[in-house]
């Protein structure tokens, strides 16, 4: 990855990791634990945790990378989304119609709630002090939020390779670095897919 990528025509960077295999088996291994003891409410602090950890050992020479996201937006996202996904169960009791017009509300609702979740992850993280932005609407969070992971899980995965170049080709475009585009040649986007994921 190289920072040129999003602030041309800075002459490139080359981008470190510092961090030992074991240290982030460790993490891992107890933000699960945390995750399976709290029923996973510990969700949102554990992906804090990692991407505290990763930006922490993530070293630009000329460039500072920071990252500051607050994990309770992250649990309202989730409890919304699981609120929508009970909607058309709970209708059904009604219904069938009644839960047919509950699950097309869920699914209008569902690129809203994506979409935020990009806001505020990008916003999570900063170049040299610049926070960094997502620029995307609610077509970007229908399409990558939710179109292509349905196609993906529809197609037992078969399709995941179109809907995965999709995805990596477009959405890093969408969000902005120091005033700019955010470019990615192949070692970025294995980055940006760690970083910043939808809910």
């Amino acid at each position: 990855m190289t920072v040129s990528d999003a602030t041309q025509p800075r002459a490139e960077a080359a981008l470190a990791f510092s961090a030992k295999t074991s240290t982030y088996v460790r993490i891992a291994a107890t933000n699960a634990a945390l995750c399976l003891l709290t029923l996973g409410l510990y969700g949102p602090w554990a992906k804090v945790r990692t991407g505290r950890f990763i930006v922490g050992h993530l070293t630009v020479p000329g460039h500072q990378i920071a990252y500051d996201q607050n994990p309770w937006p992250i649990l309202a996202r989730r409890v919304l989304g699981i609120i929508l996904l009970l909607i058309p169960s709970a209708l059904h009791n009604v219904t069938p119609n009644a839960a047919w017009a509950g699950a097309a509300l869920s699914a209008a609702l569902f690129p809203f709630i994506i979409v935020w979740g990009w806001r505020d992850r990008a916003a999570a993280y900063s170049v040299d002090g610049v926070p960094c932005q997502y620029n995307g609407g609610y077509l970007s969070g229908l399409i990558y939020g939710v179109l292509c992971p349905v196609i993906t899980f529809a197609t037992s995965g078969i399709a995941s390779f179109i809907s995965s170049a999709l995805t990596w080709r477009r959405l890093p475009r969408e969000h902005t670095v120091l005033g700019a585009p955010l470019r990615c040649n192949p070692p970025t986007l294995n980055l940006f897919g760690c970083m910043i994921l939808a809910v």
